[in-house]
């Protein structure tokens, strides 16, 4: 290797190296003033006057909510009616769904509510394990398979090994 060459590639890591620092310096700036300024969730909250989880009049705490326990049926979690859902409409809009409107009773706080009910018109199949037919859904992106308690009685109950396998919901 050449001096010229060392001295070019030295020139050219000391470029980059101030070139890092100063980009990384810039980000740290526009993130300090992103966080500054954006509200806390507690803040938008008490600025809207409604809760997030149930429509309602807005509540401090989550054990005076309507939601609470709740099982929304589009993503399964709990603590909010399904009209709250919170995912990208991006991410909704290849989804076929019908609405229905329902009266919310059980709660304190009587409020009308929307109950999707959603998938593929043809999800549903009927399949055969150990000469037992017994019905599924499909779900492709799942990276386990369930059976529910009808199905594991009708499969005869059989003997279930330990698992390592973690499954959040």
């Amino acid at each position: 290797m050449t001096l010229d060459a060392v001295l070019n590639k030295a020139r050219a890591i000391e470029a980059a190296v101030t070139q890092a620092d100063r980009m990384e310096k810039e980000t740290d700036q526009k993130a300090l003033i992103m966080r500054r300024n954006r509200p806390t969730r507690n803040q938008q909250q008490t600025d809207r006057g409604i809760c997030s989880f149930c429509g309602c009049q807005f509540h401090q705490r989550l054990s005076t909510c309507p939601a609470r326990f709740h099982q929304c049926s589009n993503c399964l979690n709990i603590h909010h009616f399904e009209q709250f859902y919170r995912s990208s409409r991006r991410e909704r809009s290849g989804q076929s769904s019908n609405i229905i409107l329902k009266q919310q009773t059980k709660s304190y706080h009587p409020t009308k509510q929307k109950e999707r009910t959603k998938g593929l018109p043809n999800s549903k199949f009927d399949v055969s394990v150990n000469n037992v037919k017994i019905s599924v859904i499909a779900d492709s992106g799942s990276t386990v398979t369930i059976l529910d308690r009808n199905a594991y009685d009708q499969l005869g109950k059989p003997k279930l090994a330990p698992t390592s396998v973690n499954i959040d919901t």
